[in-house]
């Protein structure tokens, strides 16, 4: 009985092959904490008894039903969420492993999951750690360089995150893991003040992803670098629209047009921003201004005061 567990586990390993290695669906999606199983595939290895076999199977040797059993209790305490029980499950079947001299291979499973345990943890260290792994053992693994790239970029190693992104794109992914890769080589492209090179990039990513608010605006600021000013309105419009929560849209729309001499607009889209965040000072001084570079004056004072209730301490107010 010790060995069919064994070898279930074993079995149990392969199927759950990459299932909690969730892909963060770019900014502002949540992870995904247990993904379906995709089928289990076969590799080489012991395999369970045939149901009806009249000939007993030799037992397994004693190491490869402990890193077996490791294994079952890994997968049975992911599919409960308990995540540190999971994680230390798995940690003690890749010790296992590697006492029992196991290929490499039979490791990578264990792995994947792990980095998906890992970022359900916040655990970002071990996250990146183990993510390295998996891109070692399996180096046409376009979701590791992609995750790679974006952890990279957060850390402003920004050289690393175009090689990891770079490889990621170089495996043809679906778009879902393409889009991050399109993401980090933008983000790094911003930071260098290379804006030709981030509107390219992120041009790329709104074509992946075309539901994704920040994926517009990205797109949106790379345009406005350039002074790009009509398509950079159109793709902050579309973030807004998109996600009508991401006030950092709304304040653009509002910027972009003030920037192209479209006060009315400009100050009825601020007016909104107001509306939907009555404390937001960056609106409510925006708003002032305008309308105090407009003539309006009387109608700036009451704005700027609106402003002073909310951020006494504010010094353009005061002036």
């Amino acid at each position: 009985m010790t060995a069919y567990r064994a070898r279930r586990g074993l079995r149990c390993l392969v199927a759950l092959f990459g299932s909690c290695f969730a892909l963060r669906a770019l900014a502002q999606s949540p992870p995904v904490s247990v993904p379906p199983t995709p089928p289990a595939v076969r590799v080489p290895g012991p395999t369970a008894p045939k149901p009806n076999a009249s000939a007993a199977q030799p037992p397994l040797p004693p190491g490869l039903q402990k890193a077996g059993a490791a294994f079952s209790r890994a997968v049975a305490f992911q599919r409960a969420r308990k995540t540190q029980p999971a994680i230390a499950a798995y940690q003690e079947f890749l010790r296992l492993a590697t006492a029992a001299k196991l290929p490499e291979s039979s490791r990578l499973p264990a792995y994947q999951n792990l980095a998906g345990l890992y970022q359900v943890a916040g655990d970002r260290k071990n996250f990146e750690t183990t993510l390295r792994q998996v891109a070692r053992l399996n180096p046409r693994n376009p979701v590791a360089f992609s995750q790679l790239a974006t952890l990279a970029v957060t850390q402003r190693r920004f050289d690393e995150a175009k090689t990891f992104a770079a490889r990621a794109l170089q495996l043809n992914p679906p778009a879902l893991v393409a889009a991050p890769a399109r993401f980090a080589l933008g983000a790094v492209a911003m930071e260098r003040k290379e804006y030709a090179e981030a509107e390219t990039q992120y041009r790329e990513a709104v074509k992946l992803v075309p539901g994704n608010a920040q994926a517009h605006f990205n797109y949106g600021l790379a345009l406005g670098k350039q002074k790009k000013y009509a398509p950079a309105l159109a793709a902050m419009e579309k973030a807004r629209d998109l996600a009508p929560q991401l006030m950092q849209a709304r304040l653009y729309v509002a910027a972009l047009k003030q920037q192209m001499r479209d006060y009315p607009g400009a100050l009825a889209a601020y007016q909104e921003a107001v509306a939907r965040e009555p404390g937001n000072a960056y609106a409510l001084f925006n708003r002032a201004l305008l309308l105090q570079q407009i003539g309006r004056n009387q109608e700036a004072i009451t704005a700027y005061l609106d402003l002073l209730r909310v951020q006494p301490s504010n010094y353009g107010a005061h002036l």
